[in-house]
């Protein structure tokens, strides 16, 4: 995986894939292509992402960043409460309306199923800035500073396109099934749901 660290100006093309300087990820660039077969993926749903709010103002389904979140759930004095606490942010008790965004939610889940899922905030534009969100990502493991890079990424069997500020975009999208020998309805499963 190409060392992308976050608060580094990186040049290299591996750090900024959507800037046109670098072209999308194939097969036939990688020294053993037997690796991206689908039996020889890893078996888990994978994310990483700034840590955004769910849509823009003035959207009635807008949700938070997780700042608030992870300094909640920190705050419980035993693992087994802020375990519950997560669960409880991911399931509404009596069937509430959910408070925690999408990319909250991956993360989350990934800290509570960590086989099932491998979802983490990176920060890759400075948009984290926050001292305490920072000291908090961390100390919860919500965090990670280097990116995933197309390589890494194409490794999983399962990748989800989490929407940020205002949905996601579709060049990501792309950019996230091309490494992967993909026709329609083939090896790319998408799924619409929350996590």
């Amino acid at each position: 995986m190409r060392r992308c660290r976050h608060g580094e100006n990186n040049a290299h093309p591996a750090c900024n894939p959507y800037t046109g300087k670098a072209g999308l990820f194939t097969l036939s660039a990688v020294q053993n292509a037997s690796l991206y077969e689908w039996d020889n993926l890893i078996p888990k749903a994978f994310w990483r992402g700034n840590d955004f709010w769910f849509l823009g103002v003035g959207y009635k389904d807008r949700k938070p960043a997780s700042a608030f979140y992870l300094h909640r759930v920190l705050k419980e004095p035993s693992l087994r409460r802020r375990v519950g606490l997560m669960r409880a942010y991911l399931n509404p008790p009596g069937g509430g309306e959910r408070k925690i965004g999408p990319r909250t939610a991956a993360v989350f889940q990934s800290l509570l199923d960590p086989d099932l899922v491998d979802a983490a905030f990176f920060d890759w534009g400075k948009y984290t800035s926050a001292e305490e969100r920072a000291k908090d990502g961390e100390l919860m493991g919500a965090d990670v500073l280097e990116r995933a890079d197309e390589e890494y990424t194409a490794r999983y069997k399962y990748l989800l396109d989490v929407g940020g500020g205002g949905g996601t975009t579709f060049t990501g999208t792309i950019a996230k099934v091309r490494p992967i020998h993909w026709f329609p309805y083939d090896r790319v499963r998408v799924v619409n749901a929350d996590p």
